[in-house]
């Protein structure tokens, strides 16, 4: 039976008792015996061992340096239009002096706002419907730091060995962060061989169907996402002769936020807001991630004019979109700065993080601009004056 069907009958059976159980009330019992490792293993065995855990802590740390990297060159990039230097992060454009600018984009005429995040308290349905999709009950959870913020709640299986830690407590399965509006889950699957792992991957026209079927679980209306794009995870090589290994492991997808019609800024590997599932063999959820803080308008404005938006590049406020390949990036900037002219093809509005803890959204265009001979996209946060 497919993974995602089986899901969908432990919310049936979660919501059944649901009134049963107290907003809170899941377990906080602590882990009763520290994990030990046997000394009698054989040195072929753990030599083994250890080779497979440095290919499994590469694949993983990674991919999360990889996920850490874009958010802080984004956060860089709205940030440099705020009057600020541009962070080091963050690959900034200044224009020669001399440049042409040619306009072909149109700017729409739409009202954009100003929000403040607020934190998410998840009923305890969707946080059922959560356990659910990964296969956790109440009574998996685990205890949290001391530190963490509050109403943060950890879920894993407390006889998990498939987990990966060189020191101190590691991330459970499930986690909830309220005070970001976040609920994420990674499986984080052993080492297995690519062909095993790779067996009956769902096509990327289920991995949609499931992933808004998801989203409509969480109380999630569809005119409330966009799809952003698609992604895939290869499978990861258990021995050096397997490393030529192409075999796709899990196929997903991204899904924006929408508010009035305008995205969240999302990448291939983030979202600012909005909801990020992949599966694996037999429809089998491997991760997913919901962020969906609740918005607060501050203020209400409308989008700013080609001459204002020409000077702030021009001021050196608009930065590169960020590019997984330095050496394509630095190319794109040398023909854009050493081009005479400029066009604007096309320019639309986003809503993105705009501070640096992430409690005020605001806009943020995307401009795509081309040369005779390149490319560009660039982000250029819209300025607007606070009360």
């Amino acid at each position: 039976m497919p993974g995602f069907t089986l899901a969908l009958m432990r919310i049936i059976t979660s919501l059944t008792i649901i009134r049963w159980i107290s907003p809170w009330s899941v377990r906080t019992t602590a882990l009763a015996t520290p994990f030990r490792l046997s000394s009698k293993i054989h040195p072929a065995t753990c030599s083994t061992l250890i080779k497979m855990s440095i290919l499994r802590l590469h694949n993983i740390f990674g991919r999360a340096f990889r996920l850490c990297n874009n958010r802080l060159l984004l956060a860089a990039a709205v940030c440099a239009g705020d009057g600020a230097s541009p962070s080091s992060l963050a690959q900034s454009y200044t224009p020669p002096a001399s440049v042409e600018f040619q306009w072909e984009a149109q700017i729409p005429q739409l009202k954009l706002h100003i929000f403040k995040a607020l934190p998410h308290f998840y009923p305890t349905a969707t946080i059922a419907v959560a356990l659910a999709f990964a296969g956790l009950s109440t009574n998996d959870q685990v205890p949290t730091p001391p530190n963490s913020p509050k109403g943060t709640l950890w879920f894993d299986r407390r006889d998990n060995s498939s987990r990966v830690s060189i020191s101190g407590p590691i991330n459970p399965g499930l986690i909830v962060r309220p005070q970001s509006g976040t609920i994420s889950f990674n499986r984080y699957l052993k080492s297995v061989s690519p062909l095993e792992e790779a067996e009956e991957v769902p096509n990327d026209e289920a991995v949609a169907s499931v992933a808004w079927q998801c989203a409509s679980a969480f109380g999630i209306n569809r005119n409330q996402l966009v799809e952003f794009g698609k992604r895939i995870q290869k499978c990861e090589p258990n021995t050096p002769r397997q490393a030529a290994k192409t075999d796709i492991c899990a196929r997903g997808i991204v899904l924006a936020r929408l508010v009035d019609g305008i995205e969240f800024y999302a990448g291939r590997d983030f979202i600012t807001s909005g909801f990020v599932l992949d599966l694996t063999s037999h429809e089998q959820i491997q991760d997913f991630q919901l962020i969906w803080p609740e918005l607060e308008v501050v203020k209400t404005c409308t989008l700013p004019s080609r001459e204002q938006v020409e000077q702030w590049m021009r001021q050196g406020k608009a930065a590169f979109v960020p590019d997984e390949d330095p050496a394509t990036l630095k190319r794109t900037m040398t023909e854009l700065n050493a081009a005479p002219k400029v066009t604007i093809c096309s320019i639309k509005p986003y809503y993105t993080p705009t501070s640096a803890h992430g409690d005020t959204i605001g806009p943020v265009l995307k401009l795509e601009m081309k040369t005779a001979t390149a490319t560009a996209y660039l982000l250029c946060p819209v300025k607007i004056d606070m009360p």
